[in-house]
């Protein structure tokens, strides 16, 4: 009886082990083949990636390890033409050039910008309104300066500040390209000249020993200006070239006008 109690166990054991061989076998993950597949999933997202796609292409425009070119250029920097859409007046509104008026370029140039600032749209402005303007601040200049009929830039530049509560700055050394995109950011240049330099046939000649103009515009090739200094000023066009080798200050020690290279900002 014992011994086949015994049998009995021996068997039931064995059936044991077997089942539970069987059981593990069935139940064990291949945690090798699975690692290598996930392995293998990155490597083929990695290649087929947008980032991956983009660097390639980027790297494609880079050839024998020459820089990228990040220089803007003109035609970005400023579009190739503009003119802003400033009133115009001669400095002499009725036609009157006496001492006053033929000295009036500075208080001409600062009404229009005033105009303009304020947001007159007209083409011209009236006779009367500029005579009007014209005195106050010949009026304006004699309080604060002590004279009126030739002013320097700097004081140009402190009456449009003072009477107008415009931003005027003086900048020395301005190019071509500085003044473009000057008046691209919509804002107007005042330039002071030797006017019996620049060559306007309606000048009375010989011209003006020290005028004030106003830059509204420009092309390619040239800056157009509302020139005060004659009843055909207005879009009147000059070369930069040709402004910038008759720039002058007035000299209040001499008398006279000096070399220089300042104009006024208004904005």
């Amino acid at each position: 009886m014992k011994k086949q109690n015994i049998s009995l166990v021996i068997i039931l054991l064995a059936l044991s082990a077997f089942t539970y061989t069987i059981w593990r076998t069935q139940n064990t993950k291949p945690t090798v083949r699975l690692n290598d597949a996930k392995l293998a999933r990155e490597q083929t997202s990695t290649a087929t990636s947008p980032t991956a796609e983009r660097t390639a292409k980027e790297s494609d425009l880079v050839k024998n390890d020459e820089p990228v070119n990040t220089t803007v250029t003109k035609d970005e920097a400023y579009p190739p033409t503009k003119l802003l859409l400033v009133p115009f007046t001669p400095q002499a509104p009725t036609a009157n050039w006496d001492e006053l008026h033929n000295e009036g370029c500075e208080e001409a140039s600062a009404i229009m910008a005033a105009a303009y600032f304020s947001g007159d749209t007209r083409s011209t402005l009236p006779p009367q309104v500029v005579e009007q303007s014209i005195t106050e601040l010949t009026n304006w200049q004699l309080q604060h300066f002590g004279y009126s009929l030739d002013t320097t830039v700097e004081e140009t530049a402190e009456m449009i500040r003072e009477v107008y509560h415009r931003k005027a700055t003086v900048v020395q050394n301005m190019s071509e390209e500085d003044i473009k995109q000057t008046i691209a950011k919509n804002k107007l240049v005042i330039i002071p000249v030797n006017g019996r330099l620049i060559d306007n046939p309606h000048y009375k000649q010989p011209g003006p020993l020290y005028h004030m103009l106003l830059v509204r515009g420009y092309t390619p090739t040239r800056l157009v200006t509302n020139d005060s200094g004659t009843k055909f000023g207005q879009n009147y066009s000059y070369a930069f070239t040709t402004l910038q080798s008759a720039m002058v200050d007035w000299d209040h020690a001499s008398g006279t006008i000096k070399p220089a290279r300042s104009v006024v900002i208004v904005q």
